[in-house]
């Protein structure tokens, strides 16, 4: 069992901590169709949602296969994406083409129309719009002009929330089709007209809600930690291997930290990661420093393993479970946990 390094006193109201998951998206080359791709995609997404991680980084370990890069990142963000929210963000596109055969994620942030909390998320929409009605945006907003090269300079202080009508938000406008955390200050009981923009992380800092996953791109393993988007960056990391410390050793332990960093490798592991990336090579990995030196801990969270070899999508859950004790505090589970998450309706 994998040692917790520091107790964590989290009260029913907060977690100021972050959970982040690395992988390549390589992971999608072996599969032999867009359906297996689409499924293997969204595999990794239901895992990420229930072990409630925070960020995704998807970089590159081969420098030979950008589309799988791609098709990874772009599946991971459709699928965190509250279902009332994606025809504002993503165009219609061959890629999305299968998503409607995958399990939903359910996190607490995809709300039905019915359902309340104190947060729900929006895109920002002209004052007239009508949800399915005159006005509404079609199937290429905001994130098609930023693929074309086009910033949308309109902006406006309404926001479409996956209710019929608009939500006026408090304080300055911003560009219409740009994603936002609206805060009412309360958990209302029907819809209402009038919210604040809040911080994406206010939910699991203030509420200690889950709140989805960002999805952010990097170039070789090295751009991983460097383009941390966290202050302090990542405090603790943890590589993921077969060459790694079995998690079953006692003296393995986990933390403290205020931002964990999870890698894991593709198909030939994060060994080839390393060595392909070339600013890794100049600071002597391969020669004087193996790859495990770049972590803090470099672990095999699965020693006896039946199969010459565990998919990137099968080892992220394993990982993840033999990590949970590090992830969660034990109090923060109950009998009535679910009653924390559960919107109203």
């Amino acid at each position: 069992m994998v040692g917790v390094g520091r107790v964590r006193k989290r009260s029913r109201g907060d977690r100021p901590w972050t959970v982040s998951v690395a992988l390549p998206g390589s992971i999608l080359s072996n599969a032999q169709s867009e359906i297996l791709r689409t499924y293997v995609a969204g595999s990794v997404a239901r895992t990420l949602a229930i072990f409630e991680v925070d960020e995704v980084v998807v970089f590159d370990d081969s420098g030979e296969d950008k589309y799988s890069d791609d098709t990874l990142e772009l599946l991971l963000k459709y699928l965190e994406t509250p279902q009332y929210l994606r025809r504002h963000l993503f165009p219609m596109e061959a890629r999305l083409r299968n998503v409607g055969l995958l399990n939903p994620l359910d996190a607490p942030h995809h709300l039905r129309e019915r359902e309340y909390l104190r947060w729900r998320e929006g895109v920002v929409v002209e004052q007239g719009f009508k949800r399915g009605g005159q006005g509404s945006s079609p199937w290429n907003s905001s994130r098609g002009n930023e693929e074309k090269g086009h910033r949308n300079l309109r902006e406006s202080n309404f926001a479409d929330v996956g209710w019929r009508d608009p939500v006026h938000i408090s304080g300055k406008k911003e560009p219409i089709g740009t994603r936002i955390t609206i805060d009412f200050g309360f958990c209302p009981n029907r819809p209402v007209k009038e919210g604040k923009l809040a911080g994406r992380d206010e939910p699991r800092r203030s509420g200690g809600l889950y709140w989805g996953y960002r999805v952010r791109r990097a170039g070789k393993l090295s751009t991983v930690f460097e383009n941390c988007p966290f202050e302090s960056g990542y405090d603790f990391v943890v590589g993921t291997s077969e060459r790694g410390r079995s998690v079953a050793d006692a003296n393995l332990s986990v933390g403290p930290f205020q931002h964990l960093l999870v890698v894991f490798g593709g198909v030939k592991g994060i060994e080839h990661a390393a060595m392909v990336d070339d600013v890794l090579v100049e600071r002597g990995i391969g020669k004087d420093i193996s790859a495990e030196e770049i972590f803090d801990e470099y672990i095999n969270t699965c020693p006896t393993q039946g199969s010459r070899t565990i998919r990137t999508e099968e080892a992220i859950p394993i990982s993840l479970t033999a990590l949970r004790p590090c992830l969660v505090l034990p109090d923060s589970a109950g009998e009535d946990e679910p009653d924390r998450k559960r919107p109203a309706t």
